[in-house]
């Protein structure tokens, strides 16, 4: 295995899924010295399968956690273990029923210790900005972010489109309590703590929101009750109404589609 990778991506799974598996292959053969992959297993069973698919694929690691975790522990354990074994620059999340374009991964210098894509896409011919790059080039990072929590446009999400480096790795928490803004909570501590972050405008990462099922199954009083508690420890207190109404709009539309 190489000893070093420019950006490796955490994957943790519960089970084996071969859709996903299948993708990491094809996925790995690009720019092998670059990209690197952190399957971790919790299934034993499916580890065992895991390692027999992916022997020949040197820039894919497998692992088995020991214990059993919750979803936002596991992401918690992977971390900590690519930090303790691999040596990369930069990491990010890649999760079941999403898409990855290496083509499009931008390049990091690593000056910053979060880089936050400005876009959301679940169709790679639109993609969706909160900011324009002129917006991004003329006001401050914390404005910019606070206006667009404003209009409830949740730009520290998802989690998977934000790049961290490996400074960021033995600081990341994610609070189980809350795990469906966990993501976004833990991203706004790590700059309030004075991590340096940064907003790019390099899409390389496409959400599959008909495959989330976590999002799929939390009820809408939960999202709803995890909006709120999100926007009161961040002091938007006057963005909640427009989080509610677009969390209601989203959950009526992607149910109903």
């Amino acid at each position: 295995m190489p000893d070093y990778y420019k950006h490796i991506f955490l994957v943790p799974l519960k089970e084996v899924n071969y859709d996903l598996l299948n993708k990491i292959k094809e996925l790995s053969r690009y720019k092998t010295q670059q990209f690197g992959f952190l399957v971790s297993i919790q299934d034993v069973d499916s580890y065992k399968q895991c390692l027999a698919f992916f022997h020949s694929n040197h820039n894919i690691y497998v692992i088995n956690p020991e214990q059993s975790y919750n979803r936002t522990h596991h992401w918690g354990y992977i971390i900590q273990y690519a930090k303790g074994n691999i040596k990369f620059d930069t990491f990010s999340y890649y999760f079941f029923g999403d898409e990855i374009n290496l083509d499009k991964f931008p390049n990091i210098t690593c000056r910053n210790d979060i880089y936050i894509n400005d876009y959301y896409i679940d169709n790679w011919g639109n993609v969706k900005e909160n900011a324009s790059a002129k917006q991004l080039a003329s006001k401050s990072f914390t404005y910019v972010l606070k206006k667009n929590f404003l209009f409830g446009k949740p730009m520290l999400a998802p989690l998977q489109k934000i790049i961290f480096s490996r400074t960021m790795a033995g600081s990341i928490f994610f609070d189980s309590q809350h795990s469906y803004v966990s993501d976004q909570l833990m991203i706004y501590h790590l700059i309030n703590d004075g991590a340096k972050a940064k907003f790019i405008k390099q899409p390389f990462y496409k959400l599959n929101k008909k495959a989330r099922a976590f999002s799929n199954c939390i009820s809408l009083i939960d999202m709803l009750k995890q909006q709120i508690y999100l926007y009161i420890k961040l002091r938007c207190f006057a963005g909640v109404p427009m989080i509610m109404l677009r969390t209601i709009a989203k959950h009526i539309f992607y149910r109903t589609n």
